[in-house]
């Protein structure tokens, strides 16, 4: 991390007073009429935090993954809000962890939960060596308890896309799942590696877009293609 360096402040301060003397009903013309005091003293600012493009920060995607890969399991329901809570902790990485469901539709445990030993639909993480933590978590105890290091990082990264099947006059839309260490904006650039004119790809703006928010789950963002559908869509 970058801090911005130490820097002194200097102070002045002019303290000016008007002092006549008189001397046998005269001003005495060797006295000043005023003096000036000037003061200076360094005064070290605090510290300050200045990132840019380069400067490594916590990957919490790469992290995630790293949990994954290293035998870490979380265990909850997705409609649990503490559940929601802890796998928020992890931005855009969160969709990396390793996460299983432990209750069925009517919010009761389901067999996975009694198979593993799942008491609770709070958050339980179980580690490759069978040690648990039940509840929400810092980053910091779960990097301890996994024996991880956070990773630390300034490059952007992108979900992987799976193979896709395109049918023959049939568009295909893909959502691309971009993240940035930094929280940066990213930009996107799509090329076709193939010689024949037929296929063509673009990149589609969003044009309109529906936020629900649902109490104890988070954020739903959903694409309402105005461009395509705008007599549907308008009303």
């Amino acid at each position: 991390m970058k801090f911005s360096s130490w820097l002194s402040s200097w102070t002045r301060r002019a303290d000016w007073s008007k002092n006549t003397r008189r001397t046998a009903g005269r001003r005495n013309s060797a006295a000043p009429f005023g003096h000036a005091e000037v003061s200076m003293s360094a005064e070290p600012l605090e510290p300050r935090l200045v990132l840019d493009a380069s400067t490594p920060v916590d990957d919490l995607a790469a992290f995630a993954k790293a949990l994954k890969n290293g035998g870490a399991t979380l265990y909850g329901a997705a409609w649990d809000a503490t559940t929601t809570t802890q796998r928020q902790l992890f931005g855009d990485g969160a969709q990396f962890l390793n996460f299983v469901e432990v209750t069925n539709a009517d919010h009761s445990l389901n067999s996975t939960a009694n198979a593993n030993n799942i008491t609770t639909t709070s958050p339980t993480w179980v580690f490759a060596g069978q040690s648990r933590l039940v509840g929400n978590q810092t980053l910091a105890a779960l990097a301890a308890q996994a024996n991880i290091a956070i990773p630390q990082g300034f490059t952007p990264g992108m979900a992987t896309i799976a193979t896709q099947t395109l049918l023959a006059g049939s568009p295909l839309m893909i959502p691309l799942d971009g993240f940035d260490p930094n929280g940066d904006d990213l930009t996107y650039s799509v090329t076709v590696n193939q010689t024949s004119p037929v296929l063509t790809a673009t990149l589609r703006p969003r044009v309109g877009a529906l936020k629900i928010t649902v109490a104890g789950y988070g954020e739903m963002l959903i694409d309402t293609f105005d461009d395509l559908v705008p007599r549907v869509t308008e009303r």
